[in-house]
């Protein structure tokens, strides 16, 4: 009997309490807790008609638009590079098993990555976070910490960065982003860069990782945080143009 999730445990104990009478604010989940805008409920109201299974990787039409949200922000983006899912978190799991390799995070970060490697039998490699904000791992220490890992028998294939971060909050400064893709292209690392809280930063842009590492980095993201649908479990990934890319979208 494996021990649940922390999120999990904490969304529990919420309830338990609220059903107890008890006024609980609840941060355990990542839930704005609005209404869903009148003309986004209109349009997935209208798509109850569409009711058939679609293609694996996304109906042409979404792909299309996911597409055009990616460059509409400066990173132009063909339909054919976008993956839709069930929400963010299979497309995670899945991008794990398919590039390989062991798991280098960030120390804190979001429970699932470590839970989907052991999932997956991989060993996870965790280095601390800089001091200024979380969701990367200190460009320093994660060299030290690859340098140990090979030594040690790992195998690390894909370093996981959360840009804004969860559970801190904090946007990881552009230079700091830099200096640990350049880590990890010295290294052979891909990288996959969840950015589900981007479209929350109110204070500029978030630097994504694929501005450093745009040929091995794979961006997540989702309609559950920006635009209030969690229950909706609609996440899409864009992947690299080339080979590598390619690969991902037919694994």
């Amino acid at each position: 009997m494996t021990s649940p999730s922390a999120t999990l445990a904490i969304d529990e104990a919420v309830q338990a309490r609220r059903e107890a009478g008890h006024d609980v604010l609840h941060l355990g989940f990542g839930e704005a807790g609005v209404p869903v805008a009148p003309g986004l409920a209109e349009a997935l109201t209208d798509a109850h008609l569409r009711s058939g299974y679609g293609p694996v990787a996304g109906s042409p039409q979404a792909r299309a638009a996911a597409a055009g949200w990616f460059t509409r922000r400066g990173l132009s983006t063909e339909p054919g590079q976008i993956l839709f899912a069930p929400g963010s978190k299979p497309l995670l799991f899945a991008l794990l098993a398919a590039i390989g390799g062991d798991v280098v995070l960030p120390r804190p970060s979001w429970v699932s990555y470590a839970a989907q490697a052991a999932l997956l039998g991989r060993r996870v490699v965790s280095v601390p976070v800089p001091a200024e904000a979380g969701g990367i791992p200190d460009p320093g220490l994660l060299e030290q910490a690859l340098r140990q890992a090979d030594a040690g028998g790992a195998r690390p294939g894909v370093l996981v960065l959360t840009v804004p971060d969860n559970p801190t909050g904090t946007i990881a400064p552009a230079e700091q982003v830099e200096a640990v893709c350049a880590v990890a292209d010295r290294h052979g690392l891909a990288v996959i860069s969840d950015e589900i809280y981007a479209e929350l930063s109110h204070r500029g842009t978030a630097s994504s990782p694929v501005r450093y590492l745009a040929e091995r980095t794979v961006v997540t993201t989702g309609l559950s945080k920006s635009l209030a649908l969690g229950g909706w479990r609609i996440g899409f990934a864009r992947t690299p143009a080339g080979v590598w890319g390619g690969d991902c979208t037919r694994s």
